[in-house]
């Protein structure tokens, strides 16, 4: 048999066959064709002749075989498809194609499976197929099954059409339900009908409106419903929208109901649908616009200005729409006269040129401005108008809207051109007065005239506005825009005086004046002011101010030292007479009265106490008197305090123990000393202890404390005593000051004893404070002095008491007017054994030293007809007398007093009240003792 009778099997076997039969079949499990079994060549004679889409796997391996009809499902894995493990041709469906094909071949039973998805690449593409497969085995000679014989039903279009049908269905569902979700939604009447104008349709909005029920509605003629509409307009409209088949909608008023209705017609195939809406409310608001419109056109018609509107593009040009007949009153010319071209003719060609860039800019930019410009009127006058424009743009024209409004300025216009006028009439004066001058409005200073720069040296027309504020003084800056800005609220004057900074940044008083200037409206709109100088007068004032204000101080002072002095003189008169009673009471007793021994003895000692009291007030007066004239004398020496201390001690620790107040001292033993006046120091320590013992009670305590510390010693004397008011205080080291000077006080005193402290501690250099938390809280004193280093103190000399023999045959003769003072100085020398002549009057002294020459002249300097300054000047005017030793025994104390005796020729000076020591050691110092 010749090669081509054995392949008669793929004989017609189409495109398909013919690869079959070119396929190298020899590198294949199956082998050459020659080769193949019987049952192979008889099923694939049978699939190459079916017109039916049919697949053979083959072998165990699956060699895959198919029809031509099968390659439009093979897709692009035709034509490598023919002769190809099943397993590797269709990878994406073998996890499920591969199981029944090996069930088939294992059991020889046939399956199927009905609509397979597959995605088949036809047309060069991806695309969605399903499928029915039918699976049956074809057995070889040895009754074996050797392959399995695949046809294949296409079944896409069936699924496919079924889901289109499904979806279709779906959707069909959702615009129904949307649909009636729509038409319930309708706020509007909405209805339909067929094309017998039954109802098919009502929403509930007509139901309402038609005051008909759905059911009585549905199925019947709305012309048999509503009979009264039939050849309406309403009914006309309806038919001829339906007979055009065109959508329609028309107004109506409905008399029946009372309404205006909109009503939109929409015809369709069989039928046609009708929306109802209610358009009372928009018909209201039409006629209220057209109202408007028409009162607004009445408004334009009568009002006084040019009112206009245009178009304006982007290439300049300009379309006029609209005039108002004020233009005509404006122009002179009618608005049929008043062409555009007739408008730019009569406009200044100048005043065009110089606003048009602006006014363009402005418009494409929306922004409002003003144009002034001149126009000659139909009268042959030239009138100024001011065109006032807005704009807006327009998108769908492409242009901008534009509405001008103009008024005729020429009266302002010339008003300004007087004002121009006058102003540089005004600037010319202004130049020529000798006070700076400005002008303002109410954006700032406008003008200032020359004196101004020149003073200020700024640069002309640099301090316009605001900026001549620089000038003025910091303090006034604030000050002078409040007052500006309330001339500019209230229209008012402003007046102010300030500093003012001159070129070389000396500021100088000025009263800065404005006056507000009116226009013709009566409306402020400047002010014109002047800078007078009175920088001189402001000092005259100021130095008025300060004249008058330290004579209120001066005078507040000298009444309160007045009201201080007067207390003083009434204390000073109280502490005088006090021991003026006890010395006169008992002086008269001794004298009128034989009192007992001890009587006499405690009459004495109350005379002495007394006696010294007043001395003391007499000295404390002195000391007061130095230091008021500075004349307070310190004899410095290095000092003990401990020892200044020990001795005040002494002399107050009696009076302590008598009132019953405990004194208590701490003082430190170290060796070190104060440069500085012991008996001054010492009346220090006593006032302070004196003060303590007298301000505290019975049964209270003073302790007195003494240290030292960086180089200073420190005093403190502190009491449980009467404590003192915080008010009084700081006045407590006043002089004449007192806490308590009225006539029910507790305690004595002239108030001067801590004055007098205070001043000689700040002239040893050292300080000196009080410290109190209150009345009945007690009082701290404490003084501080400059330690001496390395000081050795020298002991004070003791006054050596005279013997009562001193003075024997020594003449001592006294000249003094007071009869009692005579008296006592008489009768003390003589108890000291001096041979004494004593004498009432210097006349006498002259008389009797001429018949007999004294060892020692005793004078007062106080004395009438001739004073002891005269007396001295007599007697060393007289022959072989003008060497008779003197002394001054007076109340004269002061140290120009001092000075005045020693020149007058006096060699001693004692002060009243008499010392007996010092008097007698005075003579003996005078008369040498050999006499």
């Amino acid at each position: 048999m010749t090669s081509s009778n054995k392949l008669i099997f793929l004989r017609n076997g189409g495109k398909t066959g013919s690869l079959i039969q070119a396929f190298n079949w020899a590198d294949t499990p199956l082998g050459p064709i020659e080769g193949w079994s019987q049952s192979l060549k008889v099923a694939l004679q049978i699939l190459l002749a079916s017109k039916f889409p049919m697949q053979i796997l083959w072998g165990s391996e699956y060699i895959q075989f198919y029809n031509d009809a099968y390659i439009p499902i093979a897709g692009n894995k035709h034509p490598t498809g023919i002769g190809q493990r099943g397993a590797d041709c269709w990878r994406e469906v073998w996890d499920f194609a591969g199981p029944l094909l090996d069930r088939v071949m294992a059991t020889g039973e046939a399956t199927w499976s009905e609509d397979q998805p597959l995605v088949l690449n036809r047309n060069g593409q991806p695309e969605e197929g399903y499928f029915t497969f039918s699976y049956t085995p074809i057995w070889d000679e040895s009754n074996r099954v050797g392959g399995i014989f695949i046809a294949i039903n296409e079944t896409t279009q069936k699924i496919l059409g079924e889901r289109r049908e499904r979806t279709l269905r779906a959707e069909a569902q959702t615009i129904a339900r949307s649909l009636e979700n729509v038409l319930t939604s309708i706020s509007d009447e909405f209805m339909m009908f067929d094309s017998n104008w039954c109802f098919t349709y009502v929403n509930d909005r007509a139901v309402t409106a038609l005051h008909t029920p759905r059911q009585a509605l549905l199925g019947r003629s709305i012309w048999e419903v509503f009979p009264q509409a039939v050849a309406t307009p309403f009914y006309q409209k309806l038919h001829g929208a339906v007979e055009a088949q065109t959508a329609t909608s028309f107004e109506l008023f409905c008399a029946d109901e009372g309404r205006w209705l909109e009503n939109r017609v929409y015809p369709f195939g069989d039928g046609v649908s009708l929306l109802r809406v209610d358009i009372g409310d928009r018909k209201t608001l039409e006629q209220a616009l057209q109202a408007s419109q028409d009162q607004l056109d009445s408004l334009l018609d009568t009002a006084p200005a040019s009112i206009a509107r245009c178009r304006f593009f982007a290439d300049r040009t300009y379309v006029l729409d609209y005039r108002s007949v004020g233009c005509e009153a404006l122009t002179g010319y009618t608005l049929d006269e008043l062409t555009p071209e007739l408008w730019m003719a009569r406009t200044f060609a100048e005043d065009w040129a110089a606003n048009a860039e602006a006014m363009f800019a402005a418009v494409f930019e929306q922004r409002p401005i003003t144009v002034e410009y001149r126009f000659l009127h139909k009268d042959e006058t030239v009138r100024w108008i001011a065109d006032s424009l807005t704009s807006r743009r327009d998108e769908a024209q492409n242009c901008w809207i534009v509405t001008m409004v103009g008024i005729d300025i020429t009266a302002r216009r010339q008003a300004e051109d007087a004002l121009r006028e006058s102003e540089a009439r005004y600037r010319v004066l202004a130049e020529a007065m000798p006070q700076m001058v400005w002008m303002a409005d109410r954006t700032g200073v406008k003008y200032w005239n020359q004196r101004w720069y020149d003073y200020t040296g700024l640069p002309r027309n640099t301090a316009l506005g605001t900026a001549g504020t620089q000038t003025v003084h910091p303090d006034e800056q604030q000050r002078a825009m409040e007052l500006w800005q309330q001339a500019l609220e209230k229209g008012e004057a402003f007046d102010l005086e300030q500093r003012i900074r001159r070129h070389d940044g000396v500021y100088r008083w000025f009263i800065n004046r404005g006056l507000p200037v009116q226009d013709s409206s009566g409306e402020v709109t400047r002010w014109v002011g002047t800078i007078t100088d009175v920088d001189d007068k402001k000092h005259l004032e100021d130095q008025r101010a300060r004249l008058l204000e330290q004579e209120r101080v001066a005078r507040e002072a000298a009444e309160n030292a007045n009201r201080i002095k007067d207390e003083f003189l009434a204390v000073l008169s109280h502490e005088l007479r006090s021991p003026l009673n006890p010395i006169l009471g008992w002086a008269k007793l001794l004298r009128t009265t034989q009192l007992s021994e001890a009587k006499t003895e405690y009459a004495l000692e109350t005379i002495e106490r007394n006696a010294r009291q007043q001395s003391q007030l007499i000295d404390d007066l002195l000391d007061v008197s130095r230091i008021l004239r500075g004349k307070l004398i310190l004899n410095s020496l290095p000092t003990s305090l401990p020892a200044i201390i020990d001795d005040a001690l002494e002399t107050v620790r009696s009076v302590g123990e008598t009132k019953g107040v405990q004194i208590q001292a701490e003082l430190d033993a170290a060796p070190l000393k104060v440069l500085g006046d012991p008996n001054r120091l010492k009346q220090v320590v006593w006032n302070l202890l004196s003060n303590a013992v007298k301000f505290t009670p019975e049964g209270g305590q003073v302790m007195v404390r003494l240290a030292y510390a960086d180089d200073w010693a420190e005093l403190c004397v502190s009491d449980t005593g009467k404590g003192i008011d915080p008010a009084f205080l700081p006045h407590v080291f006043d002089r004449f000051r007192q806490a308590d000077s009225t006539t029910t006080r507790d305690f004595g005193g002239l108030g001067l004893g801590l004055a007098i402290a205070h001043q000689i501690v700040e002239m040893h250099s050292g300080t000196i404070h009080a410290e109190s938390l209150g009345e009945g809280q007690g009082a701290d004193f404490t003084v501080r002095l400059p330690v001496m280093l390395n000081a050795v103190e020298e002991p004070l000399p003791l006054p050596q008491r005279a013997g009562f023999d001193d003075l024997h045959n020594i003449h001592v003769m006294i000249v003094e007017d007071d009869a009692d003072s005579r008296h006592l100085i008489t009768a003390t020398l003589q108890q000291y054994g001096a041979q004494v002549t004593a004498l009432s009057s210097a006349t006498d002294a002259i008389v009797a030293i001429a018949e007999t020459r004294p060892d020692v002249l005793v004078s007062d300097i106080g004395m009438p007809g001739m004073d002891g300054y005269m007396l001295m000047q007599r007697l060393r005017d007289m022959p072989h007398v003008g060497q008779v030793p003197a002394i001054a025994l007076t109340s004269y104390t002061t140290k120009v007093d001092r000075r005045k005796i020693f020149a007058a020729g006096f060699q001693k000076h004692l002060p009243k009240p008499m010392e007996v020591a010092e008097l007698i050691e005075a003579v003996l110092a005078l008369v040498p003792r050999s006499n």
